[in-house]
C-alpha cells in the first residue's frame, strides 16, 4: 500500500528520512499543486499495479520450473 505524506508546514529532514523508512513512496509540501499531486499518485498507483504484474510472472515461472 503505498503510503504518501503532505505536509503543511516546515518538516525536519530527519522526520522526512523516518516516513521513507516505514514505507513512504511521496511527500507533499504546502502549497500543493493539484495537478503535480494527481500526476504523481497516478504515477505511484501505476508503479504498484506493474510490481503485481511482475511479481505474479515471477511466481508463475517459478512454480513452472519446479513443476518440470
Amino acid at each position: 500500500v503505498p503510503v504518501i505524506i503532505m505536509s503543511s508546514d516546515f518538516t525536519p529532514e530527519e522526520k522526512i528520512e523516518k516516513a521513507y523508512e516505514y514505507g513512504a513512496t511521496e511527500n507533499f509540501y504546502w502549497p500543493f499543486n493539484a495537478k503535480v499531486i494527481q500526476r504523481r499518485i497516478n504515477n505511484v498507483v501505476e508503479m504498484v499495479r506493474e510490481e503485481r504484474v511482475y511479481s505474479k510472472a515471477m511466481k508463475e515461472q517459478l512454480l513452472e520450473r519446479e513443476n518440470e
